[in-house]
């Protein structure tokens, strides 16, 4: 390649149970495909979650996320170019216990490899690597980001529902005192006759 080009997806996908979801990448010769996945459910288990990548025409596995793994980097280097399938699946290959669908956030990223013959190649490996850290650092940070906005978003919920809990008992409590002073004022009024 005669000029570097960069390529950039970010997702965050809602899988449901006993389901995947696959995108189709066409990657040029001589690229690097990179990126990196986070099951955003932090309260449920990683365990029915799978990340793979793999060749369209041959569907030879080109990476798969380790069993139990909540969140990975990938680097793949794809000499031979071509189209690749990247699935997200939830309880496909291996069983959900809890039959719930997960959150998982997804970013891809296709980059030209350097040069081999160009003088300054490993300045530029050493830059890109420094560059894609920086992107997972970032993925991260957005990925935590999603899940304190979930989690705020449960806090509030229940935060009004405590409020509104309170408001009953409070109207409640007030009823049973009012019910209370009414009926002894009675007893007390029907003494008197006595």
């Amino acid at each position: 390649a005669l000029f570097p080009f960069y390529s950039l997806a970010s997702f965050v996908l809602q899988v449901p149970v006993k389901d995947e979801h696959c995108f189709v990448l066409r990657v040029p010769p001589n690229s690097l495909v990179s990126g990196n996945w986070d099951a955003l459910d932090d309260h449920l288990s990683p365990n029915p979650i799978t990340f793979k990548i793999l060749f369209a025409e041959s569907m030879k596995h080109v990476y798969q996320s380790e069993f139990g793994k909540s969140e990975d980097i990938f680097r793949i280097k794809v000499e031979s170019g071509g189209r690749l399938y990247a699935c997200i699946q939830n309880g496909v290959d291996v069983e959900s216990q809890d039959e719930l669908d997960r959150t998982v956030g997804l970013e891809i990223r296709v980059s030209s490899l350097p040069l081999e013959d160009a003088p300054s190649q490993k300045l530029l490996s050493q830059a890109e690597a420094v560059q894609q850290r920086l992107y997972d650092l970032k993925n991260h940070y957005d990925y935590m980001r999603t899940r304190e906005a979930v989690h705020r978003a449960t806090t509030e919920e229940t935060f009004s529902l405590v409020v509104r809990w309170s408001i009953l008992e409070f109207v409640v409590l007030v009823g049973v005192a009012i019910t209370q002073v009414v009926v002894l004022r009675l007893f007390f009024e029907r003494k008197r006759y006595i």
